[in-house]
Order: C-alpha cells, then structure tokens, then sequence
C-alpha cells in the first residue's frame, strides 16, 4: 500500500472481486475516517500511424477534419485481421491527431484498452494490417507493430519527449489545467471538468 497525496494506492497480490473492492473501500475508510472509492488501473496498448489525412476533402473544395475515432474503426473493419475487425469503440481509450496536423500528413496516436489475460489482444494485433480510406476511392494499408507506451511527457502531457527533459509549465493530465496531475485533487477549480490536454476533448490526457 502506498500513499500519494490524497491518493492511496493499493497493490493486491491476487486479482480482486468485485465486493473484495467493496470491503477494501470500507476498510480503509474506516481505518482513515474519510470517504474512499476505489478505481482500477487501465492497462493500455498504444500505436501510431503517420502520414494519414486529417481534412476529408468534398466535391467542390469542401472541406471538414476527419474524426479520428471512427476513422481507425472504419480502417479496422477494412481489415485482412480478425482481431482488428473485432475492435470496437468501447476499447479505443483514445484516439487523436498529433497537436496541430498536416491535412494531408498527420500522425493518428491511438490508445487500446488491454484487459485480456496474458495481453492477448495485444499479440492479436501486432503486426495486424489496418485499412485507411485515402478518398478518391484509393486506400492504403498500414501494419500495426503496437508498443506498449508512446514516449509522452507526464509533465506538459505533449508527445515526443519525458518529462526529465520537459521546459514547459506543468499541465494537468485529467483536467488540462496549470498543474501538476498529481496536484489536482488540491489545485483544481472545484467544478473542473475532465478534458484532454492534447485534443482538448471530454477525456483524460493518457
């Protein structure tokens, strides 16, 4: 057990039930005489796929930037992969462009749920081939060596580099907000909301 703040961390020795969780919280709330709720750790797969269009193009010149989510969901069901095709969207953590995307190069970093015992899924998709609709009725097929982490700052939650190299402020990874993550049960605002410090979305930065 180790404590972090006003988190407390447990490491179980053996896969927890669902009222072993219930009694644990009520344990240590007693123990402490304060509130706890317990959480799991996600884990996650993590990959990223560069040189794809972030802008769909429409006849005319129109334009409108490309959901990233469903355009890796669509780019699973095109394929060859069984295990691709039985992604679904419950198991994209994330998905998002590289801050600030080239509409017609940019880089698609996504985050895959793992919970499957020995990191099946995991296996299941490495080196799996993903299909992206190129438009104008041309594709392009792209194999997936998935890593198990992309290298991402824990300070200002950019990509490309660690935080022991990090020159940038402090930035919250659950609400985006001017600090440290592990500071924001003591630093955000009371009504602050969870929103991605990359994409600015309704999720948290992982």
């Amino acid at each position: 057990m180790e404590h972090t703040g006003r988190n407390l961390v447990v490491f179980p020795s053996s896969l927890l039930s669902t009222d072993d969780v219930h009694r644990l919280d009520t344990c240590v709330s007693t123990i402490l005489s304060v509130p706890v709720t317990s959480t799991s750790y996600v884990y996650y797969s993590s990959l990223s796929i560069s040189q794809l269009p972030s802008v769909c193009y429409r006849v005319g010149g129109a334009s409108e930037p490309v959901d990233p989510v469903a355009y890796l969901l669509a780019a699973a069901q095109r394929s060859p992969s069984p295990a691709w095709r039985a992604l679904t969207r419950d198991l994209v953590l994330a998905a998002r462009w590289n801050p600030s995307p080239s509409p017609d190069s940019a880089t698609l970093y996504v985050d895959i749920r793992e919970d499957s015992p020995a990191f099946a899924r995991l296996r299941a998709l490495h080196n799996g081939t993903l299909v992206f609709d190129l438009g104008a009725g041309s594709c392009i097929a792209v194999a997936c060596p998935v890593c198990r982490g992309i290298l991402a700052c824990t300070n200002c939650q950019a990509l490309g580099h660690p935080a022991s190299a990090c020159r940038s402020p402090p930035k919250c990874a659950t609400c985006a907000g001017p600090h440290r993550t592990f500071d924001h049960s003591a630093r955000a605002a009371p009504d602050a909301s969870t929103q991605c410090a990359l994409c600015n979305g309704a999720h948290a930065s992982t």
